[in-house]
């Protein structure tokens, strides 16, 4: 679906790949981390493939393709999500959103009420205005937002089976047989939360928590960590700190930057592969130019 913005086919990330391998070398995150841990360097244009939260189509779509090139791979949980039928809270709020009937609906910023529009593409601007509120307020608004929004749906949220293809969680099996396949796993966190909106003690309970869970289930260290959402304004040097004192020697972002011996471990850029657009646009971000136009 057009609405989800990093999701390429299985036929589009074949195509990726076979470009990445032209021009790149992909390495495993356990070089990423011997390298920054004063280790071996990583080779010229070292490429780590990185997926974030859990989606099952990771494992049942992207996990052959990558067998199929050869090419290492490592995925971020969010561990409260894995092995459920729960929606991530992020997808869940875009779905009622897109399935709001009411004539009226709350900000998650302020509370105030407003006019929900009866044209499309002014209701999509307000829906997406509403999704990025839910990321900048306080954590334990937006749960009460999701559960504002779950109270006045007038029926329960039904998806078609794309919509579940798309977005629903793996099971605890399907992450211990990507491992067995050789690709590596880190943690996401529990609940996903934009860690910087929350208070000390529940910052450190994500993180130590899915790194906890991760160890239990798969008998393997985790010692990496995707910041959620992973914009500047998600993670801060205390949460680096904490996640060093949990026990994790990389964290990375979505700055959308390049990465040399120098980079902060807590702080690895990425950068994103956009869904439905040409190859071009993944060439442009993996050259490096993106990442000098973007500041």
């Amino acid at each position: 679906e057009a609405n989800f913005e990093t999701t390429v086919s299985a036929e589009d990330f074949a195509e990726h790949l076979a470009f990445l391998l032209r021009w790149r070398q992909p390495v495993t995150l356990s070089d990423v981390r011997a390298a920054m841990l004063g280790g071996r360097p990583l080779p010229r244009r070292a490429v780590l493939i990185t997926f974030d939260d859990g989606y099952r189509n990771v494992y049942t779509h992207a996990a052959p393709v990558l067998q199929r090139y050869g090419v290492p791979a490592v995925v971020f949980l969010s561990t409260g999500y894995i092995d459920t039928d729960c929606l991530y809270w992020y997808d869940e709020v875009r779905q009622r959103l897109d399935r709001w009937g009411n004539p009226l609906i709350e900000r998650p910023s302020d509370g105030s009420t407003v006019a929900w529009p009866v044209d499309p593409r002014t209701r999509e601007t307000l829906a997406g205005k509403i999704r990025g509120e839910c990321k900048r307020v306080p954590d334990r608004r937006r749960v009460e937002y999701l559960d504002y929004l779950r109270a006045r749906m007038n029926e329960p949220l039904q998806l078609t089976a794309e919509q579940h293809h798309i977005l629903d969680p793996m099971s605890w099996q399907e992450a211990s047989k990507l491992l067995e396949m050789g690709f590596e796993i880190g943690s996401h966190t529990v609940t996903h939360p934009i860690l910087t909106n929350l208070p000390a003690e529940e910052l450190n309970a994500e993180l130590a928590g899915s790194k906890a869970e991760i160890e239990r289930r798969t008998a393997r260290a985790c010692y990496s960590i995707a910041w959620p959402n992973g914009t500047r304004a998600d993670f801060s040097p205390m949460i680096a700190d904490a996640a060093k004192a949990a026990g994790y020697d990389l964290a990375f972002t979505m700055v959308e930057r390049m990465n040399g011996p120098e980079s902060n471990p807590y702080m690895l850029s990425r950068i994103t592969a956009p869904g439905h657009v040409p190859l071009t646009a993944l060439r442009v971000r993996a050259s490096g130019l993106y990442s000098i136009l973007n500041g």
